[in-house]
């Protein structure tokens, strides 16, 4: 089975927080627990606020599980809603989405800047447990999602 992330609605363990400076973009880090307190850059010389998930779509933790706030903002950026349910995001797929699958895989071998497959809301795609499996299919290749990847209210 493909390694997915698991969404939990508990606290993760503590993971360290990439996000960019609201005023000069550049990278910077935090403690998950600490994202929503106020900091200075030390580049720009600003206080901030690091930027939630859900308005920098790039900024992402060091662990494979994303904590809530970056899985609810993938489910809201990538997800597709029919029927009051999300369904998965691979093209011509009316599951419904049951896991959050890193469209780029997250490898745990590897330091976490240097990681391809970074858990963050850009990476993290809405899908039903079949193509979260096929994704380990031989010849598979690189997982596609459907072109419209906003939020569709087909009802």
């Amino acid at each position: 089975m493909a390694a997915h992330t698991h969404v939990s609605h508990w606290r993760l363990p503590d993971t360290t927080y990439h996000y960019r400076c609201p005023t000069c973009q550049r990278w910077l880090t935090c403690a998950w627990s600490e994202h929503t307190d106020p900091r200075r850059c030390n580049n720009c010389d600003r206080r901030h606020v690091p930027p939630s998930p859900a308005f920098d779509a790039t900024a992402w933790v060091e662990t494979r599980d994303a904590p809530y706030e970056m899985a609810r903002a993938a489910f809201l950026l990538h997800g597709r809603v029919r029927g009051g349910r999300h369904v998965c995001t691979h093209e011509g797929c009316t599951r419904e989405a049951t896991v959050l699958d890193h469209r780029v895989p997250f490898d745990a071998h590897v330091r976490a800047s240097e990681n391809p497959g970074k858990t963050c809301v850009e990476n993290l795609y809405p899908t039903c447990s079949e193509h979260d499996r096929s994704k380990d299919e031989e010849g598979y290749g690189e997982w596609t999602t459907s072109p419209d990847l906003r939020v569709l209210n087909d009802d």
